[in-house]
């Protein structure tokens, strides 16, 4: 016994490293299973996902999978997934809702009814069903709203439940310019020279509304690619005449332009120094351990991108001589508390906080403008948003309130910028584009301009 004793002190080093390696090697392997596991562990982010029994839309549904269930990945083909559910069940999603990704060639999204009879709603909030529609019938998708989404129909738009559809990649719309004889292109070219940019739709039987409002009075339904002359912006309007005479409003995703008005009002204000001088505060939102949204795929992360957006508006704000201070410049985490309280101390002329949004409807689109004051920061938000409307490759949700900590406890002008949907696989192949981040960076800093501008008048 007394020699395993001494045997053992005096390898007492040897016998540490061994207990050493073996520790890190089960350390490791414990880490490899961690990971395989979060690799292959989902969570549904879209409020309804059809299980089906092969990987296909022509196999039965199993069962309607709700947002946030969780599954397990056990195999993929094609562009379907094989899972199993927490509850034991197995079956195939398709691609496009449980990671994320798009087919290449689809940027859009076609609406499959499921059900033998769905309503069609003539607007959102589901007071007057106008249509039905029957099982596997097809039509284009153009917005979603809580839930409900709106589709083109032949000659009009409609709403229908999102539980009621087969979500799925394409496209459906013909978005080209259609035949015009000579005379009729000549008469249009005429009319659209007295106006500063043009605006087409997009979509079949599109609303002319009297109001800046889905819910004032609609005058007319456009065709697709009707041309009107551009009047000008309210909110996420565009405002418009038509070739004969008729004045009213349009939602901007249902429409294209090429107005540069705002840009040129951007450029202008400039131009007039309007920057020059200026302290403004930048948020790139989140960071650290807090890494913001993340897609389905979990790699893609929100605060990695508001870092980089947040560098690109740092760099075009300072090349027009404004001072910027950022409240992070690499991954970290910094207090919410702390936040506003930077740009109160340094009195700052105007604070931009930048985000990105996920939500779980997958076909939710776009940026969004958030204030909470009704005063200086109102102001701020209605410029910057009507920037990013015309100059940002996204459709505009708009400016609206919103009770966030960095803006409630904020003394300085100050909002909110959600640039788009982690959620939306179209949104995310977008704005996590170089370009794209400069070129909303560029929206920002016009805004920015126009509204100092204002304040210096």
């Amino acid at each position: 016994m007394q020699k395993v004793k001494d045997h053992i002190k005096t390898n007492q080093n040897q016998y540490i490293i061994y207990l050493t390696l073996i520790a890190v090697l089960f350390a490791l392997i414990g880490y490899d299973i961690y990971q395989h596991n979060k690799a292959h562990s989902r969570v549904i982010q879209s409020p309804v996902v059809n299980m089906r029994q092969g990987p296909s839309v022509t196999y039965d549904i199993q069962e309607q999978v709700k947002a946030g269930s969780k599954y397990k990945v056990l195999d993929e083909k094609n562009d379907w997934t094989y899972i199993a559910l927490n509850n034991g069940k197995v079956g195939w999603i398709p691609n496009w809702l449980s990671t994320g990704q798009l087919p290449d060639e689809a940027n859009g999204f076609i609406a499959t009814v499921i059900k033998d009879q769905a309503q069609l709603y003539d607007a959102s909030d589901q007071t007057n069903v106008v249509a039905t529609a029957d099982r596997n019938q097809k039509f284009p998708i153009l917005h979603q709203d809580k839930g409900l989404v709106q589709i083109q129909l032949p000659q009009s738009i409609a709403w229908i439940n999102q539980a009621d559809i087969e979500i799925t990649p394409g496209n459906m719309l013909n978005r080209g310019h259609y035949a015009m004889d000579s005379e009729t292109r000549l008469a249009y070219q005429e009319f659209l020279a007295n106006y500063p940019a043009s605006v087409n739709t997009n979509a079949e039987g599109v609303n002319l509304y009297s109001q800046a409002d889905t819910n004032s009075e609609v005058i007319t339904t456009l065709p697709n690619n009707e041309q009107m002359g551009y009047l000008g912006q309210d909110d996420i309007f565009y405002q418009v005449e038509t070739i004969d005479g008729q004045v009213g409003y349009v939602a901007n995703w249902l429409v294209t332009s090429n107005a540069d008005v705002m840009a040129e009002a951007g450029k202008a204000a400039r131009d007039q120094g309007a920057l020059a001088g200026k302290t403004i505060v930048v948020d790139p939102g989140h960071g650290g351990e807090d890494p913001g949204a993340i897609d389905a795929s979990e790699s893609v992360y929100e605060k990695e991108n508001t870092l980089s957006t947040a560098n690109y508006l740092k760099e075009a704000l300072e090349a027009e001589g404004a001072k910027v201070i950022m409240t992070r410049q690499e991954d970290v985490l910094v207090d919410l508390a702390e936040i506003p309280q930077i740009a109160n101390q340094a009195g700052a002329d105007a604070f931009v906080s930048l985000h990105y949004d996920a939500a779980e409807d997958l076909t939710r689109s776009g940026t969004t403008v958030y204030y909470y004051d009704e005063g200086l920061s109102y102001q701020l938000a209605q410029q910057v948003q009507a920037q990013l409307m015309e100059q940002g490759p996204l459709r505009s949700n708009g400016s609206h309130f919103g009770d966030y900590q960095v803006l409630r406890d904020n003394q300085r002008p100050a909002i909110l910028l959600e640039l788009g949907y982690m959620s939306n696989p179209y949104d995310l192949s977008t704005f996590t584009q170089a370009e794209y981040q400069k070129t909303v960076a560029k929206a920002i800093v016009d805004g920015l301009a126009c509204y100092l501008a204002d304040q210096q008048a």
